[in-house]
Order: C-alpha cells, then sequence, then structure tokens
C-alpha cells in the first residue's frame, strides 16, 4: 500500500512497498515526476478508466489527449474530470469519494495485512499470492453483486496493493518483462517460479553499487526477496533479500542489499520506473477486468460516475402514530416537485416500517411517486417480521441504501434495548449515511437516548411539532440540498452550551445554519467577524428547530464568528465552497492490523493517521488537525505539516475531527468532520477472515477479543449474522480471549446480482 511501513513513527524511511511519496501522501498527484507510489498509480489508473468509460457510454473522446503517464505518474486530472461529469448533471463527489475509498484502501494494507508474505508477494509466496488476489477479485465481484459499494472498493484497493507489489517486490522487470503478468489475476500459476532450493542472489557489500544492483543470479526463474522487521536479515542462505534504503556511496550496511523497486533509493531503485510502468498497466488491466465482469451501469457506479444515494424513511407505525404517518405522507406528496428539481436526485427510495414488536417488509424502489405510494399503503398489519427493537428496521434499511444516503427516523418512543445502537452506528458509519432523529413530541421531551444516537452518526434530533408540514417538508428538502452542495464547519450537540465559534474561509459563498433546541424560546445571536451583533429571521422556523441561510458577500464575512444561543443548543453550520476536502481517521491496532474507522478506535492509542485529501490538490500547501470533544474543547492540536498526514493520539472521549488547510494563495480552509469518532478499551479481531463465502462450504472464523481496561469485562457477543445465538465471555484485565465461530453457508440464500431494479 501506500503507507507500507514498518511503523508509523518510520513513515518517510523504512516502507515495505512502493514508497509513499513522503509529503505527497496526501495529495498524491502533486508529486515528484521521477518516482511514483501505491496512491499514485491507482489514482492515475482510476482517470485512465474514466476517460475510457467517456468514451464507451457518452462517445466522449475530449480528454484523451489532454490526459498523460509517465511511468505510471501523471498529473491531477480530477477537476477536468470533475467538470465534465458537471456537465452531465453527475455530482463529481461521488467519483471523488470512490476514488478515495479505492486509493486510501490500497495505501492502508500495510497496515491491514502486516506482517502477510503472501499478500506482497514477498517470501517466493507465489503460490498463495495468487490464491489471494484471485480471494480478493471475487469478495469485489460478490460485493458489487450485493450493491455494496464502499465494501467494494475496499477490498478491491486491497487487491491492487498485491498487485502492484508483485512487480516491486519480484525480478518481473529483471526478467525483461515491461507488460503485465496475464496469469495474475486469472488465479493461475505464475510460470517458471523457482523453488525452495534454488539460488537467487549473491551477497553484496552495502558499498558495492554495481554489486547490490546486479545481485541475480537467476534469469529464467521468477522470485522476490525475503522480508523481515528486524536487523540483521536473516533469511535463506542463496535466497534474495526484501532490501530497504540505500545511499551510495559509502553504505556498509548488508541490509541496502535486495531487489525491491519501490524508490529510486531502494536495492533495484534504478528499475523504478520500469516497475511503476508495468504496475500502472496491470491497475488497468484490472479494472477494466471488473468492467467486463459486471454491467456497465454497475461499474460506473462502482467508480462514482453516477449520481447514487438514497432518500430513506424509518418509520414508527404503531397504531398511535396514524397521524404521523399521515402526516408523512402530506410531506412526502408536497416533496415530489421539489425532488424532480434537485441538481442531485436520489437514486433510490427507501421505506422502512417498524412497531413494538414488528418490522417490514423493506420497501426499496426508484422514483418518488412509488415511494410517496409505499407510504401511502403502510399498515400495521403490513408487518412480517419479529422485532425486539426499531433498531431492526434501520439496519435493513442501511444494508440496501446507497453510501452518503440520507436517512429520516420518525418515533416517539425510545429503545427497550439501547445496546442495540452499537450495530446500527458502525453501520452507518460504513455506510456514510446521516440518520435524522425525528422525534414525535407530545411532552416536549428529550430522549437522550435518540440524541446521543443522532449525534454520533452525524445527525440531529429534533422534537418535531407534526402540525407543521410545511416546516417538516422544508428541512427535508433543505437537508437534501446540503448533502452534497455544503461542507461542515461546525457540529456541536446538545451539551449545556450556549456559544461558540466557528471560521469562514475566502472560498465560502454561503452559509447553512440549522439550529435544534429542547426549548421553543430559543433565540441565536451571530457575531460576525468586525464586532457586529446579528439578530437574523430564520430562513423557517418550528418550536424547536431554525434554519437560516447567509450569503457570503465580502471580506468583512471572513474571520472568526461567534454564535450565541439563549438556551441550550445543537448547532451545525454548513458552507457552500468551490474548494473540497475531507480528512479521514485510520487506526492501527496492537497487532500491526488496521482498518478505516467504522468501529471504535483503542483508548490512548498512538498510532492512529488522519489523512487530509482535497479535490484541488495542487492548491493545498498543508493541513492542520484538531481533535475536538463533543462540547467543542480541543483536546489536542497538531500544527501544520505539509505531509497532509498525521499521526494522532487517540484521546479517552469521543472526538470530532477539526482541520486547517493552508493554500498556496496565503488562504485557509476550515472544515469539521460531522463523524463522531468514539473510543473504546476492548477490541475484537478477526483473524484470517474469509472474504468470500462459498455455497454448501463450512466456514471456521476464528476471533482474539482483547480488553485494554483496567477491571474485568463481561461480553455478550452477539453473532445475529452467523448461527443467531450469543456468547458470554468474562475477561480479566488487560486479558486477551480467543475462540472462533462456525458458519454454515447453507443457512443463507445466495443474493444475485440486482442490478437491473435500480437506474
Amino acid at each position: 500500500m501506500l503507507i507500507a511501513v514498518i511503523g508509523i513513527d518510520m513513515l518517510l524511511s523504512n516502507v515495505t512497498c512502493f514508497k509513499t511519496g513522503g509529503k505527497f501522501l496526501g495529495q498524491p498527484t502533486s508529486l515528484d515526476i521521477k518516482e511514483s507510489n501505491h496512491y499514485v498509480i491507482t489514482t492515475c489508473a482510476l482517470y485512465r478508466i474514466v476517460i475510457t468509460y467517456f468514451q464507451h457510454v457518452y462517445d466522449h473522446n475530449d480528454l484523451e489527449t489532454k490526459f498523460q503517464t509517465t511511468d505510471g505518474n501523471c498529473r491531477d486530472f480530477h477537476m477536468i474530470i470533475a467538470r465534465e461529469l458537471e456537465k452531465l448533471d453527475i455530482n463529481p463527489i461521488f467519483f471523488r469519494l470512490a476514488r478515495q475509498e479505492i486509493a486510501l484502501a490500497n495505501i492502508m494494507t500495510d497496515l491491514i495485512f502486516d506482517p502477510a508474505p503472501h499478500a506482497h508477494f514477498d517470501n517466493e509466496e507465489f503460490e498463495d499470492g495468487v490464491k489471494f488476489v484471485a480471494m480478493l477479485s471475487q469478495a469485489v465481484q460478490s460485493s458489487v453483486a450485493r450493491l455494496e459499494w464502499t465494501q467494494a472498493r475496499m477490498i478491491f484497493g486491497f487487491m491492487l496493493h498485491s498487485i502492484q507489489d508483485f512487480y516491486s517486490h519480484s525480478n518481473w522487470v529483471e526478467l525483461g518483462m515491461r507488460e503485465p503478468n496475464k496469469d495474475l489475476t486469472a488465479g493461475r500459476r505464475l510460470g517458471s517460479v523457482a523453488d525452495k532450493r534454488t539460488k537467487t542472489c549473491k551477497t553484496c557489500l552495502g558499498s558495492d553499487e554495481y554489486c547490490v544492483r546486479n545481485n541475480l543470479i537467476v534469469d529464467k526463474y521468477l522470485t522476490s526477496g525475503y522480508f523481515s522487521y528486524f536487523y540483521p536479515v536473516k533469511n535463506p542462505p542463496g535466497k534474495c533479500h526484501h532490501g530497504y534504503l540505500c545511499y551510495f556511496p559509502g553504505n556498509n550496511s548488508k541490509y541496502c542489499e535486495g531487489i525491491r523497486k519501490d524508490g529510486l533509493h531502494f536495492s533495484h531503485g534504478h528499475l523504478h520506473q520500469e516497475a511503476a510502468s508495468v504496475a500502472y498497466k496491470a491497475t488497468v488491466k484490472v479494472l477494466n477486468e471488473l468492467w467486463s465482469s459486471t454491467s456497465t451501469n454497475a461499474f460506473g457506479r462502482f467508480l462514482g460516475l453516477t449520481n447514487a444515494f438514497s432518500l430513506v424513511f424509518v418509520i414508527d407505525n404503531s397504531n398511535r402514530l396514524q397521524f404521523l404517518v399521515d402526516m408523512i405522507e402530506v410531506v412526502t406528496a408536497k416533496l415530489v416537485d421539489l425532488v424532480t428539481d434537485l441538481p442531485n436526485k436520489p437514486t433510490n427510495y427507501i421505506v422502512s416500517p417498524f412497531n413494538g414488536s414488528h418490522w417490514g417488509p423493506l420497501h426499496v424502489v426508484t422514483n418518488i411517486s412509488d415511494f410517496l405510494d409505499a407510504i401511502g399503503a403502510l399498515n400495521e398489519d403490513e408487518l412480517q417480521q419479529s422485532s425486539d427493537h426499531y433498531y431492526d428496521a434501520l439496519n435493513e434499511a442501511l444494508k440496501f441504501c446507497e453510501s452518503e444516503s440520507m436517512v429520516f427516523f420518525f418515533t416517539d418512543a425510545p429503545s427497550n434495548k439501547l445496546y442495540s445502537q452499537g450495530p446500527t452506528r458502525a453501520l452507518a458509519r460504513l455506510k456514510q449515511a446521516k440518520i435524522d432523529v425525528l422525534f414525535v413530541d407530545t411532552q416536549n421531551q428529550t430522549i437522550n437516548e435518540l440524541t446521543y444516537f443522532a449525534d454520533s452518526i452525524s445527525g440531529l434530533f429534533i422534537n418535531m411539532d407534526i402540525t407543521q408540514r410545511t416546516i417538516n417538508r422544508e428541512f427535508i428538502y433543505r437537508r437534501l440540498e446540503e448533502a452534497f452542495g455544503y461542507e461542515c464547519i461546525l457540529f456541536k450537540s446538545m451539551a449545556n452550551h450556549h456559544s461558540g465559534i466557528f471560521m469562514i474561509d475566502r472560498t465560502a459563498t454561503s452559509l447553512r445554519i440549522n439550529v435544534v433546541s429542547s426549548s421553543p424560546s430559543l433565540i441565536l445571536r451571530l457575531i460576525d467577524p468586525m464586532g457586529s451583533t446579528l439578530r437574523l429571521t430564520p430562513s423557517f422556523e418550528s418550536n424547536y428547530l431554525q434554519m437560516f441561510t447567509i450569503d457570503v458577500m465580502n471580506k468583512s464575512n471572513i474571520g472568526q464568528w461567534n454564535y450565541q444561543c439563549s438556551e441550550d443548543c445543537a448547532i451545525e453550520v454548513n458552507v457552500k465552497s468551490e474548494f473540497r476536502c475531507r480528512t479521514q481517521l485510520y487506526a492501527q491496532l496492537s497487532n500491526n492490523f488496521g482498518r478505516i474507522v467504522a468501529t471504535p478506535p483503542l483508548f490512548n492509542q498512538s498510532r492512529a493517521l488522519a489523512i487530509t485529501t482535497c479535490d484541488k490538490s495542487s492548491e493545498a500547501l498543508n493541513s492542520s488537525v484538531e481533535l475536538i470533544s463533543t462540547d467543542g474543547k480541543i483536546l489536542i492540536n497538531y500544527p501544520a505539516t505539509d505531509t497532509f498526514v498525521e499521526t494522532i493520539s487517540v484521546p479517552s472521549e469521543s472526538f470530532r475531527i477539526r482541520t486547517s488547510i493552508g493554500r498556496r494563495d496565503g488562504t485557509l480552509v476550515y472544515r469539521e468532520e460531522r463523524a463522531l469518532i468514539e473510543t473504546s478499551r476492548i477490541i475484537m479481531l478477526i483473524n484470517n477472515q474469509p472474504l468470500v463465502a462459498i455455497s454448501g462450504k463450512r466456514l471456521n472464523v476464528t476471533y482474539t477479543i482483547q480488553n485494554y481496561a483496567d477491571e474485568s469485562l463481561h461480553i455478550q457477543l452477539d453473532i445475529n449474522d452467523v448461527l443467531r445465538n450469543a456468547t458470554w465471555y468474562s475477561i480479566k484485565s488487560r486479558a486477551i480471549r480467543n475462540d472462533s465461530v462456525a458458519i454454515d453457508t447453507d443457512q443463507y440464500p445466495l443474493k444475485t446480482k440486482q442490478f437491473d431494479s435500480f437506474p
């Protein structure tokens, strides 16, 4: 992966795969023209396949002559593609998200699959490497068939990393090959492979540059270097070292011996450009193979080349709430014409009803008129699936919705089982869904469970007056408008505070401010950067919700703003800007496994990464990161760095990430991620997780539960998606528990491709 590292603290030195590119990690296409890396190779290949897609689908050939690659490297082409997508009425944010998901998954592979030589074609593990690539390829196609786009992109990024490593870590290039291995992605034997007895490399001194560059003693057998985290490197006699950084002359260490080609200053760095070029061709090849294995429509959605998000209503359909269903039906009818005018329309519409004891059936339709019909047909007798609480209805809707979907959850009561929130929050984060809880307020109350739930998954909790149908309709429509046209610069939950600050930068053209309170007498005051107090008239308001729109017209609007609420309030400030940026957190686990944070990172973990990417990467100069508590307090401040990658320590409390990006014109851009990142003292690791389930086979999944707390923990592990049973564990302080579960795949009907059910 891009971040192929021995340790995060060694990020810029001893990497294990194609070199990170140092300061260009976060901005992958503003590069030193002499070197390539995993992120760059992947990004350039994605640009290339998008151009081919435009030619095939739209007969659009204008970009062909504008795009050029050299040794797997290319200039930043994102904004050119974004403008073409806008001409086609496709929001470019979908391509940006897809591209980042694939490329960032690629760069994180070293954290996720180390130590695992077969995942990088090290230690001559070619047979297992080919099996690993084949397994990932099947998993990608399985996820695509189930419309699980985020999962498909992440697995695809892992697979690309392994494929690219083959050309950097083996002697394929040294054998004179300049085209991809045709058998690698076909699951076949890779050709003549050196056996364990065949000597492949001679021993050199680090100072003997000629010997290091010509250390291979096989001219027809495929081999790869043996990797180790420790020095001196111990590999089988006569076999090649993996290789590390070498600076000639004057380095007398054998540590620089090897055959890796990840950068110019590695053992065989003189062949880096050739290896990067073949890796780029192989990446384009595997993208075309995925395209050939599925429909053009599905491939376009995989790449984010279509408008693809869902509008989801999860509705409490109890008899006592028939008036709520009536209100939702009226509001939806009024939304029909408004949604038609949206520049980014939902791809599908989902209705998931529930009541105190049942949920379902789920309705998934592709136009808003059918959505209205599904709501109008709701009745309690239609509910089919037994349920203990309403999170089942949310979970099922989240499984079927697109990434970045808008979910509105209507209810008038809390859940009876609070622990059920956990899986729903994890799934919502995986889908990056925004869930607003619209609570039918009959007693002027705030439900802490639902308030926290909404806050933790980037949504708002609102006491809803069902008699104010116009306000409810405008709120839903406003949220749809904000979904892809605005970025967050402030998100504060209702946590006993009345005031705060936010920053407006020169890229802003419009502000959207949403303020929620449990009091109908809320008054909001804004103080602009000139010190003037503004008492604005809300664009729309109800007893508990006020919505403001402010046009940023002149320089007096640029700088620090203050807000004051007369009562406790939750506030969200969104900005429309032509400069889009995003910061994501990646957590490295204790055994060097890592993942995108969809579940809590470890309390006090010291090696998590905050990676910032921007659309206009050439305009970004540096970034600084702050970790913000739920009440707005700065927990940790990391100063500006030009790496766009910050190694952070995970605090003991939940937090959000705020980023300041320095631009080359001297201005600053401020962004705050809505997603709340929770921390944990316990973590569960799935070891050798099967990524592909084959019908009729019994899968054994082993796992480890580690308790990092200072006291014993009592845990109930529910395996609802497997055997529908539960296991109780009592784990002592700082202890580990290993266990396994057997999965009988005959229990599950195989899901077939469903592309035709969606446009």
